[in-house]
């Protein structure tokens, strides 16, 4: 819980439109002051003001989860102005249709540092924090169906939200080994 007002504050990557912006409105309708992340900034601003509008406090950030410098300044900033995170969405996601026999390496690196690579850190980072405060918390993956069953011209996709699955079910095990309950 958020020490310096007593609220919790929750962080959601992918916050610009869709789904995460949904998802972010959902936490400060809740009462959650919300750290919504993009990779551009100025992308965040209808997300930031249906916020506002509630009388929640949204933190726009800019998050490029292909960079660990991004993660890590990210994640401090937020838990600096929020006075801490006690909620990851992890729902920022690069989807590439190509039909696999024609990806690049540099295509699948990309889908797998946004997808795969960076929600992990993410997380991690969000783990560290709460494991240091002693305070309970949840990190939420969005994965995809995709994940599961297999759809032409998205396998790098559905590889990476597979992988974001099985991050989850061993993240679990991560957090349980820093001493904290997983939901």
């Amino acid at each position: 819980m958020n020490a310096r007002r007593g609220k919790r504050a929750a962080l959601v990557t992918g916050a610009s439109y869709g789904v995460g912006a949904a998802i972010a409105l959902a936490f400060a309708q809740e009462g959650c002051d919300v750290a919504i992340c993009a990779t551009h900034v100025d992308h965040l601003k209808a997300t930031s003001a249906r916020i506002a509008s509630t009388g929640i406090r949204a933190l726009p950030l800019t998050l490029d989860l292909r960079e660990p410098e991004s993660v890590k300044r990210a994640m401090a900033e937020a838990a600096s102005q929020l006075g801490g995170i006690d909620v990851l969405v992890n729902n920022a996601a690069s989807f590439l249709r190509k039909p696999a026999l024609e990806m690049t390496p540099a295509e699948w690196d990309e889908v797998m540092a946004v997808n795969l690579r960076g929600a992990f850190f993410l997380a991690q980072q969000i783990a560290r924090h709460l494991v240091a405060r002693g305070a309970p918390g949840a990190i939420v993956n969005i994965a995809s169906t995709h994940g599961l069953i297999g759809a032409a011209e998205r396998s790098a996709y559905g590889i990476s939200k597979a992988g974001e699955r099985a991050a989850s079910i061993t993240g679990q095990i991560l957090v349980l080994d820093g001493g904290m309950t997983a939901a």
